[in-house]
C-alpha cells in the first residue's frame, strides 16, 4: 500500500481526512449549544421586558386614579395619556415624562364609556407592533 503512515487507520484502511469525524462532531457540538444559549437567553430577555411592561402599566395605572382623585374625572378619551402631564389643581406635581415601554414605544391608552363605569385599557404592542398576539395588556380597575 503506498499511503503514509499517518493516514493509515489501525486495520489498515486509509482514511479519507485525518481527523473529519472529530471535527464534525465539534462543529455539532458547538452549533448546538450556541442555539441552546441563545433560546435560553432569549427566553429571560423577553420575559424580563414584558414584566418591565407589566410594572410600567401598573404604575400608570396608579398614576390615572391619582388623576380620576385630583380632577374628579377620568382622562379624556382624546388626550389619552398625555392628559397626565397637564396641571391639574393640587398637590403632588404631574409627571414630566410618560414612559415609553420596553421596545421603545408609547403606551395605549383605551378609554371606553359604559353603563357601569369607564373602562380603561392600557396597552403595549410588544416586540413586534404589527403581531397583536404579543401585546401586553392591563386591563385598569373599573371606576
Amino acid at each position: 500500500m503506498n499511503v503514509l503512515p499517518s493516514l493509515v487507520r489501525w486495520n489498515g484502511h486509509p482514511r479519507l481526512w485525518p481527523g473529519a469525524g472529530f471535527c464534525v462532531f465539534a462543529l455539532l457540538l458547538s452549533g448546538v449549544s450556541v442555539g441552546m444559549v441563545w433560546a435560553l437567553h432569549h427566553l429571560v430577555f423577553v420575559d424580563a421586558l414584558r414584566e418591565q411592561a407589566e410594572l410600567d402599566m401598573v404604575r400608570l395605572d396608579g398614576a390615572l386614579e391619582d388623576y380620576r382623585l385630583r380632577t374628579g374625572h377620568e382622562i379624556p378619551a382624546e388626550t389619552g395619556l398625555a392628559a397626565l402631564l397637564e396641571t391639574p389643581p393640587g398637590p403632588p406635581a404631574p409627571a414630566r415624562i410618560l414612559p415609553r415601554d420596553p421596545w421603545g414605544r408609547d403606551y395605549l391608552c383605551v378609554v371606553a364609556a359604559r353603563e357601569d363605569g369607564t373602562r380603561i385599557t392600557l396597552r403595549s404592542r410588544g416586540p413586534d407592533p404589527l403581531d397583536p398576539a404579543d401585546d401586553v395588556v392591563h386591563p385598569c380597575a373599573p371606576r
